[in-house]
């Protein structure tokens, strides 16, 4: 498969996809989510998606006349609840994050493993998403301990272990208030 960046790709072997943003030199994929995520990702795990094909099977034709969206002025915001039913999945292994991974000392591992955590950390409070999971993984539990201390240091957070039937044993399961 020839990649090129700005392709829409989706996941084999799970739901979602992204725009192709970079292509790193080992031949992994930057990709950026419907969600705002970036993920590394090997070729072997998502598809092209063909503009075409895709438009065709949802429905759309080129003989319909184009709708155009005008951008909505701001207005005022009312409160409403927040991203209730949204719950995120926050992936901390490493060959997710960084494509070469295999290079680094593990101090440098743990390190960009939690600066990646808290990035996404931070979009989802901007969001206001109210539920997230962490994988951090079994390992020797040193990721673990870490991410419980960050979410220690954050106001109105609670968490716990998440499901085991979803996730097994390497996951917390994060609310925010």
């Amino acid at each position: 498969m020839r990649f090129k960046i700005g392709q829409k790709l989706r996941f084999i072997n799970t739901v979602g996809g992204g725009i192709l943003q970079k292509i790193c030199s080992n031949g992994d994929l930057m990709m950026l989510d419907e969600e705002g995520f970036e993920y590394a990702v090997k070729p072997s795990e998502v598809l092209i998606v063909d503009q075409d094909i895709d438009k065709r099977l949802s429905g759309e034709t080129k003989k319909r006349p184009s709708i155009k969206v005008k951008p909505r002025k701001s207005t005022k915001k009312v409160k409403s609840q927040p991203n209730q039913g949204a719950r995120m999945v926050i992936d901390l292994h490493i060959e997710r994050i960084h494509p070469n991974y295999a290079q680094l000392e593990k101090w440098d591992i743990l390190n960009r493993q939690l600066g990646y955590l808290r990035a996404q950390l931070q979009k989802i409070k901007a969001k206001k998403i109210k539920q997230v999971v962490i994988v951090h993984g079994v390992g020797e539990g040193k990721l673990k301990r870490e991410v419980h201390q960050i979410l220690n240091g954050m106001k109105g957070v609670q968490y716990h272990e998440a499901s085991y039937v979803e996730f097994g044993q390497g996951a917390t399961a994060v609310e925010f208030n």
